[in-house]
């Protein structure tokens, strides 16, 4: 697992498929640009983008979300195309201006993660949603 959160982490990215490191590096310059370059993604405000490697590293997710990853709906899941095998991007949000994207080949990402991304599962919420209408 490699934690991104400044341009320097990216140049040190290899072997990643080109549209997976241009999905990276737009993500960190977007929180470089509205967090300022010189933030401390642990303790700042924006957060950071954590490329998953292996499928045993989303067990160590707990340590950061305090939760198992089964139990977290994200905020965006996105499929990124590429050449050779397609990556998923998923944005967990921890609070309103600190967010975590996970970025895996799509073949470890986690099942509910792709439901939601077929429409296959409505996200659970604690509250029951008013309808408007």
């Amino acid at each position: 697992m490699k934690k991104i959160s400044t341009k320097q982490d990216c140049e040190r990215l290899c072997g990643l498929p080109p549209p997976v490191l241009f999905e990276i590096e737009k993500t960190v310059a977007l929180l470089n640009f509205y967090y300022g370059e010189m933030r401390n993604p642990d303790t700042d405000l924006g957060g950071y983008v954590l490329l998953i490697e292996k499928s045993e590293e989303l067990k160590n997710l707990k340590k950061i979300f305090h939760q198992d990853i089964d139990k977290i709906t994200p905020e965006f899941f996105d499929i990124i195309s590429t050449s050779e095998e397609p990556y998923a991007s998923a944005q967990i949000q921890l609070s309103s201006d600190f967010s975590v994207v996970l970025v895996m080949a799509l073949s470890i990402a986690p099942s509910h993660f792709l439901r939601l991304q077929t429409g296959t599962e409505t996200p659970k919420t604690d509250k029951p949603v008013d309808n408007v209408f």
